[in-house]
């Protein structure tokens, strides 16, 4: 099961413009699933019941000193971008 066979699952389950689905949506995903792989839909249902969740794996930016180290901010920048005339 790809991760494209999950977008394409989803866009199966999920109401047209929404970016959820609710729980009898879930259920209906989980049977297509079942479906795909060929097995029960108790057995996918307790494999996901098992997992821990979504894993997140986002990018951790680095600080970028004369970005955000606002005593380096030369010109304009460093009053704020305030003009005084």
């Amino acid at each position: 099961f790809t991760p494209m066979d999950a977008d394409i699952l989803f866009a199966k389950v999920v109401t047209k413009g929404q970016r959820r689905i609710d729980y009898q949506q879930f259920e209906d995903a989980l049977g297509l699933v079942a479906a795909k792989k060929g097995a029960e839909i108790g057995e996918v249902a307790r494999v996901v019941s098992r997992s821990s969740g979504p894993v997140m794996n986002a990018t951790q930016m680095e600080n970028v000193r004369l970005h955000d180290d606002r005593s380096t901010y030369t010109g304009i920048h460093s009053t704020d971008g305030r003009h005084s005339l």
